[in-house]
């Protein structure tokens, strides 16, 4: 009886072991995914930063100074070619002028106007020459200003009833259909930089809308400028806007990225695929009849997508991705399902 238990004992274990024991080898040998070479193409591409501009800008700056009596637009107005922007009190400008000659100490000056007449207009002299050079002044005085281009409307430097003086923009007409980007290139990279290459551009004012240009210009000189605590030498370079959107403004911070290759057409893999041994030897592991063998390969360009791959693999070739999860020692794989 004894021996029979001994004997059922020892059967039931071999049942146990051939049922059971292969799925727990199974289980112990590594699942690996798989993947292949990706052809993309690759575009080699120089940063920068910049500002949106306007194309063109017309400033209306005044010759003589001015008190506007009425000022017919405000910021954000379009306007077109010779329409009214302000209207000037010539008595009014005058007596601001006298009321600023008397409160000014001698040898004080007001660009656009003779110093002589700030002593006239205080009241110290009051001979026949020097009314007239007083009617003279009134004279040339502007008694309306007008719009020298249509454009819109981006900045006033004078308000009603106040003394605006000469070299002042009173009003600052822009067109705002035509953008430009000025982009500072760094020195390393302005050689990489020409006419007619295309930009992509980016920035927080405009997320996720499209804008796109081209380079127009690049400055013949280059300058420094502050990047942190350091200095950096920058040539500037000027971006025609080709396409843009109503987001995008003058004034908007914006990033640049240059188009220096017409794409060319390379081979990658996951950065996940490629390991590198203690020589610095870079190789990818490749699924051979239910085994992971050992690829060197040769790595070019590092991409967003993956690291390009220039020798040691052809596009048939099944490369583990999870290349870190293969044991050395130990080179039998399962493939993960769906991946065959």
């Amino acid at each position: 009886m004894k021996r029979y238990m001994i004997l059922m004992c020892t059967l039931f274990l071999l049942f146990a072991a051939v049922f059971f024991l292969p799925d727990r080898l199974i289980a112990s040998i590594p699942e690996v995914q798989i993947t292949h070479l990706q052809q993309i193409q690759h575009i080699e591409t120089v940063s920068a930063s910049g500002v949106i501009e306007e194309a063109e800008k017309n400033a209306v700056i005044l010759d003589t100074p001015v008190v506007p009596d009425q000022i017919c637009v405000k910021i954000g107005d379009y306007v077109e070619e010779g329409q009214l922007l302000a209207t000037i009190d010539r008595g009014q400008t005058i007596r601001s002028l006298q009321s600023l000659g008397e409160s000014m100490e001698g040898g004080s000056s007001i660009t656009g106007l003779d110093p002589s007449l700030l002593t006239v207009l205080a009241g110290a002299s009051l001979d026949k020459s020097a009314q007239e050079a007083v009617a003279d002044l009134s004279a040339s005085i502007p008694s309306r200003i007008t719009a020298a281009c249509s454009g819109t409307v981006t900045g006033l430097g004078m308000k009603e009833g106040e003394l605006a003086f000469s070299d002042t923009a009173a009003v600052t007409i822009s067109d705002l259909d035509h953008l430009i980007a000025s982009l500072a290139v760094k020195e390393k990279d302005i050689a990489a930089i020409e006419v007619g290459q295309t930009v992509e551009l980016s920035g927080t004012g405009f997320k996720g809308k499209s804008c796109t240009g081209i380079v127009s210009e690049i400055y013949p000189t280059a300058r420094k400028r502050l990047n942190g605590l350091a200095t950096e030498t920058v040539v500037d370079v000027i971006v025609e806007l080709t396409q843009t959107n109503a987001a995008v403004k003058p004034g908007f911070s914006v990033e640049g990225s240059i188009q220096t290759s017409s794409g060319d057409t390379i081979y990658i893999l996951p950065y996940e695929c490629i390991l590198q041994d203690e020589r610095g030897t870079e190789y990818v592991y490749v699924c051979r009849n239910g085994q992971a063998v050992r690829q060197d390969i040769t790595v070019g360009l590092e991409t967003i997508q993956g690291a390009q791959i220039t020798a040691g693999l052809s596009a048939e070739d099944a490369v583990i991705y999870n290349a870190a999860e293969v044991d050395p020692g130990s080179p039998l794989i399962r493939i993960a399902e769906g991946m065959e």
